[in-house]
């Protein structure tokens, strides 16, 4: 198995310009703490091919994809950003944010800032010093749902969901410089409904600016959902128009 982390580098497959966001220079990142069935993306596997990275480097790289595509907007895709947070993606957060004065958008899972309150109060730091978005994915409406998508035992359901507080706590905006995205395509209504009044509760402000989330059906996630036995309720295929609010 690959390393995915050594000293303050870390591994990284692919830099790019997507279209999420409204244009976004994007680092994939390879190395993740779920296993989730419906996963598009391959660099969650540590023996994706790819570079270990020092921060300095992944913030250069993404400075220019900005000023070659002319986006102002980068974020750390495809597999979990505060794995190795303090070594490294810290590091390259604060001169994307502070030097090249770029809007940051972490895209995290939230387990990690669920269990330790030294992320939360670091990222409320980083956002005195620039811009940044952080969008904790909560990976089902339930924590029967969590299990059974992510490979991960239910109890970390309810961490997802205090990193969210936690980060509300430490001084970010709720709905502003922290909302929840939710995965949607394996619950039934009634449970979604569930989830969105336990939302309320901690902020109105997750509520209104839940980000919903769906699988997308290409053919490597269609055939790994099969050989688990698991049917997505919603779904979107691949070519399919997106909704405008997916994008």
């Amino acid at each position: 198995m690959k390393l995915t982390t050594h000293g303050d580098k870390r591994r990284y497959y692919r830099f790019r310009v997507d279209r999420w966001y409204g244009g976004v220079a994007t680092a994939d990142v390879i190395g993740c703490n779920f296993r989730c069935v419906f996963c598009w993306s391959r660099s969650r596997d540590p023996n994706t091919p790819g570079k270990l990275t020092r921060p300095e480097e992944v913030a250069e790289k993404l400075y220019e994809l900005c000023m070659r595509r002319r986006v102002r907007q980068v974020r750390v895709s495809g597999a979990e950003p505060t794995i190795a947070w303090f070594e490294h993606m810290l590091k390259a957060a604060k001169i994307i944010v502070s030097d090249y004065k770029l809007h940051f958008i972490l895209e995290t899972n939230g387990v990690l800032i669920g269990l330790d309150r030294r992320l939360a109060r670091s990222i409320a730091d980083l956002a005195s010093m620039g811009s940044i978005e952080v969008r904790v994915s909560i990976k089902g409406a339930k924590p029967e749902t969590f299990e059974r998508i992510t490979l991960v035992d239910r109890r970390y359901w309810y961490v997802q969901v205090e990193a969210l507080r936690t980060l509300i706590e430490e001084g970010l905006k709720p709905g502003d410089e922290v909302y929840p995205a939710l995965m949607m395509s394996f619950d039934r209504d009634e449970d979604i409904r569930k989830f969105i009044r336990m939302l309320s509760e901690i902020h109105p402000a997750l509520v209104e600016n839940l980000d919903p989330e769906y699988v997308i059906l290409y053919p490597h996630v269609r055939e790994r959902l099969r050989r688990v036995g698991i049917k997505p309720l919603r779904f979107f295929k691949p070519g399919e128009p997106l909704p405008e609010w997916m994008i």
